[in-house]
C-alpha cells in the first residue's frame, strides 16, 4: 500500500516536471516570437518615409491594419446591387438628385 502511494506520487511528481517544462519551452518560443515581431515591425517602420506629422504616422499604421474592425476585410460588400450601384450614382454626381 505505501509503496503504491510512493510510485503513484513519483508518477505525479513526473508528470507535473513534464508540464512545467512544457510551459517553459512554450513561454520562450512565445517571447521570441514577440522579440522577432517587434523586430520586422521596426524595420518596416524605419523603411517608411519620414513623417513630419503624427497623425499622419497613425494613418499609415492603420491603413493596412490586419483587418481588426473592418468585416471580412476583403473589400467584400453585403449591400444588394442596386444599393451599391445608386451609392456609386451619387459619389460620381450622375443621379440621385434631380
Amino acid at each position: 500500500n505505501d509503496l503504491l502511494q510512493h510510485w503513484e506520487r513519483k508518477k505525479l511528481e513526473r508528470e507535473r516536471q513534464e508540464q512545467e517544462r512544457d510551459i517553459q519551452e512554450t513561454l520562450q518560443r512565445q517571447e521570441a516570437l514577440r522579440r522577432r515581431l517587434e523586430e520586422e515591425r521596426q524595420e518596416v517602420l524605419s523603411a517608411l518615409p519620414t513623417v513630419k506629422e503624427p497623425t499622419a504616422l497613425l494613418q499609415l499604421e492603420t491603413l493596412g491594419g490586419m483587418g481588426r474592425g473592418r468585416g471580412r476585410g476583403r473589400g467584400v460588400s453585403n449591400l444588394p446591387a442596386w444599393l451599391v450601384e445608386k451609392q456609386r450614382q451619387e459619389s460620381e454626381g450622375i443621379g440621385g438628385r434631380d
